[in-house]
């Protein structure tokens, strides 16, 4: 990480119901409307979507080099875990730090655990902004036909099944802290490959 200091994630959102929109290509399929009021905390391209996406989160400091300059004008918060400083527009961007491997980081407000993955990883975001409930959307963790993601914007890089794999190895520990935390996971997501959480159907919780 960059000697420049780490964010203390605030908590703009206490006590509340957060959803985290994934890149899982369900996503494709959902009506996405009646998330517009709610708070909603996105992963990589999800900052995409619309205006009413509150904040964006990703751990890929290559992600943020190729998203250069359309995430600029993004007027929501950005948040990342890469370790590594990009010099270009840095300034624009929180850091915080990854500590635990797996799992949700509750002791270190400047600290988020990794899990493999940006969309795992965002889960402890939500947490420190303060979310009592979170709602997991495209979360899919494994291909739909030949569909990856949601969009496109990652046409021709490899489908490759471990990656799911490595992805999904976090879950368990993430649902063994959240329980301790007395925080809610939900996962709205029709087909995903996680089974830690209660599945629920998005047009019953909004």
């Amino acid at each position: 990480m960059s000697t420049r200091a780490t964010w203390q994630i605030p908590e703009i959102w206490p006590a509340s119901t957060v959803f985290i929109i994934g890149g899982g290509p369900s996503l494709a399929d959902m009506d996405l409307t009646p998330l517009h009021s709610q708070r909603v905390l996105g992963v990589n391209q999800a900052y995409k979507l619309g205006s009413w996406v509150d904040a964006v989160y990703w751990g890929d400091c290559d992600w943020y080099g190729k998203n250069l300059p359309s995430i600029r004008s993004y007027a929501g918060l950005k948040i990342t875990s890469c370790g590594r400083c990009p010099e270009h527009g840095w300034r624009h961007v929180h850091p915080v730090r990854r500590t635990k491997a797996t799992g949700i980081d509750s002791k270190h407000r400047d600290a988020v655990a990794w899990n493999n993955n940006s969309g795992a990883s965002a889960i402890n975001v939500a947490y420190w902004l303060g979310a009592k409930r979170i709602v997991l959307l495209g979360f899919d963790m494994q291909m739909q036909g030949e569909r990856k993601n949601w969009h496109d914007d990652y046409r021709g890089e490899t489908k490759n099944p471990e990656l799911f794999n490595r992805h999904l190895r976090g879950f368990p520990q993430i649902a063994k802290d959240a329980q301790a935390l007395g925080l809610e996971i939900l996962n709205a997501t029709l087909g995903s490959a996680i089974t830690q959480f209660p599945f629920v159907d998005l047009r019953d919780l909004v």
